[in-house]
């Protein structure tokens, strides 16, 4: 796999897939690899059933790629555990497509930066710079919204957060552009019926700015599960010093051993 802060891949173009299940992004991943010549860059399940796959390369093989992956995973994604489990749960069908794609032809520095992996740097609030956030569903729509709110106006990219798969995007600039990062990316999300809130403080306190973390993802809450108990807790192995768990074998050998005990 390579690696997306590579100066090579990042003359290229970004394509990615997002999945509902973990199948169809195996199927996409394939059918992208075999169609034009492309990287993957990153292949992550980023939580709640939710996949992503991020390919690079010239923008006319990304193309291809993408399109390719996307028809591929769609004959998958409308059935399967994950979608059925999800649409239980909301009583109906997903208020969205389980699938999304897109292409991205010269993605802007920091969103290369997010799609590696890295985390915005910290940027101190300086005194008159307003922030800025838009919240959205999906991994893609987020990817869209970060390029839009970068390249549409003078602001930079102060974090992110939220649970797959609602994702928040914070911007940070003069009071006028990041209106105009805001309005873009709302704009971009809404038409294609993913966005979920947007807002901007004009002035913020330096103390609320600094509350605003760099990054926050699922991965920050799953410690919940240690204060499960045992028959809740999401199957993991035991860290170092737990007692690991005894299998239905070894609970059943159990009686045995202290009956052999006891007539001995």
């Amino acid at each position: 796999m390579a690696q997306a802060n590579n100066p090579e891949i990042r003359q290229g173009s970004l394509g990615v897939v997002e999945t509902l299940g973990l199948l169809p992004l195996v199927e996409s991943t394939d059918a992208m690899l075999k169609a034009a010549n492309v990287e993957v860059v990153r292949w992550e399940k980023i939580g709640l059933g939710w996949a992503i796959c991020c390919i690079a390369g010239n923008v006319g093989a990304v193309r291809a790629s993408v399109e390719a992956g996307h028809r591929a995973a769609d004959r998958l994604t409308q059935t399967g555990v994950a979608a059925d489990a999800i649409s239980k749960v909301l009583g109906g069908p997903l208020p969205f497509p389980a699938l999304n794609s897109c292409l991205l032809a010269n993605p802007a520095p920091q969103t290369w930066d997010w799609v590696s992996g890295r985390a915005p740097s910290r940027q101190r609030q300086v005194s008159g710079n307003s922030i800025g956030y838009v919240e959205v569903l999906g991994f893609v729509s987020a990817i869209l919204a970060l390029d839009m709110m970068l390249k549409g106006a003078n602001v930079s990219f102060s974090g992110y957060g939220g649970i797959p798969p609602r994702y928040v995007l914070w911007a940070q600039g003069d009071v006028g552009a990041v209106r105009t990062a805001v309005d873009g990316a709302s704009a971009m999300a809404r038409d294609g019926g993913r966005f979920v809130s947007s807002d901007i403080m004009a002035r913020p306190e330096v103390d609320t700015a600094e509350t605003i973390p760099s990054r926050y993802d699922i991965s920050t809450i799953t410690g919940f599960s240690l204060a499960l108990p045992h028959r809740l807790r999401l199957s993991a192995p035991p860290a170092d010093g737990d007692t690991p768990r005894p299998t239905k074998a070894e609970k059943k050998a159990e009686p045995a051993e202290q009956q052999g005990q006891e007539e001995g």
